[in-house]
């Protein structure tokens, strides 16, 4: 079940993904592939100008993720930087006053980065069963109260998702530099709210990271200074960060030599991920004479689905025995309240089904994970690998040395605990040879780097593909 639910969302990936590919190879451009291939994140994507072989991962990762994102040291501007222009379509519009002050007026975006979306489905979900409770605690009194302030946590949790995904949509702002003040209006449905600093106390203006959405950064502005900052913008897109930082720094007359993308953020993901690095599940490579072995251990999220799995569990059973009060005062007399009672009854069971299931099939999911590894296996003559559940081969494939094309190692187009991911791959005509999947990378590289030895490749200093050195 898990693999066709995998295999569904990837090829609604690859409907929606880019029409166009970039080879990482010769930089030409081809067709997208729309449907998945054989082995699907293992099958492989040519370039029809170089016959240059990536995984689907690997094409996922290049043609999915931008390829300098902000954040990167590489995408800041310093002082030798030239002037950034007004994205010409950008509503922002710049007002001037005869005292030497200037006002940006941001209107709505329109946009709430889908938080919105998210926040009106729990709201819908959590809000159902509350009313439910509150139904049952006016019929049966104290039974159900304790379920009933249970749930209004999460009815509170949705509001306050709902208010920040309007005011994220809806919300105007206002802000002015003057030679006194540094002023921020934000209108809410005609709320304002003010936030001022002194203007001669300013110590940078920079794009800072706010919070992470499908673990890519999300920026927003900061006028930061001793007595406090000013933070907003997050909504606007990116042109439109770079230009009105460099807009208001040159209001304050601040010298353009920080960057506007602060690194900060970036240097402290750097620091993190080395220090995760070391408790990476370890990669087990041993030679013995000419015969290469690759041990990739268990993932590691299978405790993170257990216990995932067994709150869901915990979640419906709770859900279900507060229902199942609620038919002692079952009634049929009148047709009006029987309908209503219906649907306070089964509903709630309905979405508990649902919760229950998926709590079961993550239990399943952590336990398999649990007891499943892979094992390469490279010799002179070509590679084998095989994917074992409790000692049980699940997964076998075989590449002669003549099938054998390259050794690389992939960043994944995702990260876990906002670490980057890398994986060796064992590339052949139709299909990889996986391993290391979020193991520490330099062992993958000692596996690389053995394995090209071993098959006698073109030695390469760093094995890497190079669009992604690790």
């Amino acid at each position: 079940m898990l693999r066709r639910f995998n295999r569904f969302v990837l090829t609604w990936l690859l409907r929606k993904g880019p029409k166009q590919s970039l080879c990482p190879n010769c930089n030409n451009t081809y067709p997208s592939p729309r449907t998945l291939p054989p082995y699907d994140l293992d099958g492989t994507v040519t370039c029809p100008h170089c016959q240059y072989r990536s995984s689907l991962l690997a094409w996922g990762k290049n043609n999915f993720r931008p390829k300098n994102r902000l954040g990167d040291p590489s995408t800041n501007l310093d002082d030798t930087s030239p002037s950034i222009e007004k994205p010409a379509d950008s509503r922002i519009t710049r007002i001037e006053a005869p005292d030497g002050s200037i006002a940006w007026n941001i209107p709505q975006t329109g946009r709430s980065g889908g938080l919105l979306f998210f926040a009106i489905l729990w709201n819908l979900f959590s809000g159902g069963i509350f009313i439910f409770l509150l139904y049952g605690a006016i019929s049966e009194g104290s039974q159900v109260l304790l379920p009933l302030l249970f749930m209004l946590l999460f009815v509170a949790v949705g509001v306050v998702m709902l208010y920040f995904g309007l005011r994220h949509k809806y919300a105007t702002h206002l802000l002015g530099v003057s030679p006194s003040k540094v002023m921020l209006d934000r209108t809410f449905f005609g709320r304002k709210k003010r936030f001022t600093l002194p203007a001669d106390a300013i110590d940078s203006v920079q794009m800072k990271e706010f919070y992470q959405q499908n673990y890519e950064p999300v920026y927003g502005i900061e006028i930061r200074g001793p007595k406090g900052k000013i933070r907003f913008g997050s909504a606007l897109n990116d042109n439109e960060k770079q230009w009105l930082v460099q807009e208001i720094r040159n209001a304050l007359h601040l010298t353009p030599t920080e960057q506007i993308v602060a690194s900060s953020a970036h240097e402290e993901k750097a620091r993190k991920a080395e220090q995760s690095r070391k408790t990476h599940r370890r990669l087990k490579v041993e030679q013995v004479g000419k015969v290469l072995t690759i041990t990739t251990p268990p993932q590691g999220f299978q405790w993170a689905a257990l216990i995932v799995g067994f709150a869901f569990i915990a979640f419906a059973a709770f859900v279900a025995l507060g229902s199942s009060r609620s038919f002692d005062g079952f009634s049929t007399d009148d047709p009006i309240s029987f309908v209503f009672e219906l649907i306070f009854i089964f509903v709630p069971l309905l979405f508990c089904f649902v919760f229950i299931t998926a709590g079961f099939s993550l239990v399943l999911l952590g336990i398999n994970r649990s007891a499943s590894f892979s094992t390469l296996v490279v010799t002179p003559g070509g590679a084998e690998w095989k994917k074992e559940t409790r000692n049980k081969t699940r997964e076998q494939r075989r590449l002669d040395r003549s099938k054998i094309l390259d050794v690389r190692i992939e960043r994944c187009p995702y990260e876990v605990n906002n670490v980057p991911s890398y994986r060796g791959e064992i590339v052949g005509p139709d299909f990889v040879l996986p391993f290391g999947f979020y193991c520490n990378p330099e062992k993958i590289r000692e596996g690389a780097k053995a394995a090209r030895s071993l098959l006698k490749l073109p030695d390469k200093q760093n094995p890497v593909n190079p669009v992604n050195p690790v």
